[in-house]
């Protein structure tokens, strides 16, 4: 449940405890290694899954795990060769395909990435080669083709404000504001709260000289959802761009971390802020909070560091 819910450091300690009395459970050492993957730790993914790969047939889960461990590394021989024994061990799920595809790209074999994209997603009924597709072409900033392979995935995900999304960034891509922004608009009236249309309607405003316009995207957001993380920290940004009052600025990223206490990126756009405007012992005061709420955090640490270099405290800024 934390894991799901966005409580990465909570769920990583509840399931090295699951550990501790069970070595021998596979889905917690699988849980412990996507904890480890969504923190950026490909190291201590690999170490929670070395039991599960060091049997004579590890299962395709665990291989699929390793792989993009390796992948997180830079060790991109390393992921296919993972990648290739999970879809050996388990040819039923194309997801290891799809993703032994992406390190092809990842390492310079973009034609052959889209060949292989291309036969998955033809014999898969699945979205997930055709999304993989999607962004490969995008990647390639060939507009034209991500555009023919968003009918693809539509066909499979009719009617998701994703697939409008995308549609959208292949538009601006070929400099088509017009249609990319019917595109965006389009996936709002799927779904009004879909943050990444409102995001990048709002860029489309600014773009256009109406910051008033692309402030109204974000309230509207944070009307139906008032502690919507991305939409308070976009707002801020937006009012401090805009020569807002400071102050009016630091209290929507208070906002921010009142609503998002265990987001890191609600702690870290405050101290930032505050550091910016030189507002130093404030910054140093939302550092230390944000370290009491979610300790042992290296990009916190960091910023209370900071902050303590700011302060005048070089001692604690190095321990930090």
């Amino acid at each position: 449940v934390e894991l799901a819910s966005g409580s990465n450091a909570q769920a990583r300690a509840y399931l090295n405890k699951a550990l501790q009395g069970a070595p021998g459970s596979v889905i917690a050492r699988r849980l412990l290694a996507s904890a480890h993957l969504k923190a950026g730790e490909p190291g201590k993914a690999l170490e929670a899954l070395q039991p599960l790969l060091a049997r004579a047939a590890p299962d395709s889960i665990a291989l699929g795990l390793a792989g993009e461990a390796h992948m997180q590394s830079g060790e991109l021989d390393k992921a296919s060769e993972m990648f290739s024994l999970a879809a050996k061990a388990n040819p039923a799920n194309t997801n290891n395909l799809t993703a032994l595809a992406r390190t092809r790209f990842l390492k310079g074999d973009a034609a052959g990435a889209v060949a292989d994209l291309e036969q998955i997603a033809a014999s898969d009924s699945g979205p997930v080669a055709d999304l993989e597709l999607v962004n490969t072409q995008l990647r390639r900033r060939d507009y034209a083709a991500a555009l023919k392979a968003i009918d693809g995935l539509e066909r499979k995900q009719p009617g998701k404000p994703l697939t409008e999304q995308l549609r959208g960034v292949a538009h601006l891509g070929l400099k088509d504001n017009a249609l990319a922004r019917a595109s965006f608009e389009k996936a709002l009236s799927i779904d009004a709260t879909y943050f990444p249309a409102a995001f990048n309607l709002a860029a489309l405003d600014i773009a256009d000289k109406k910051p008033q316009a692309a402030q109204q995207r974000f309230d509207a957001i944070l009307k139906q959802q008032p502690g919507h993380l991305r939409a308070l920290m976009s707002l801020a940004d937006l009012k401090a761009r805009s020569g807002a009052p400071r102050q009016e600025v630091v209290d929507l990223l208070n906002a921010a971390v009142r609503q998002n206490p265990s987001e890191a990126a609600a702690h870290l756009g405050l101290v930032n802020n505050l550091l910016v405007n030189k507002q130093i012992d404030q910054a140093l005061s939302a550092a230390q909070q944000a370290e009491a709420a979610m300790p042992n955090q290296p990009a916190i640490l960091d910023a209370l560091g900071r902050a303590q270099q700011a302060a005048g405290q070089p001692n604690q800024a190095l321990v930090t």
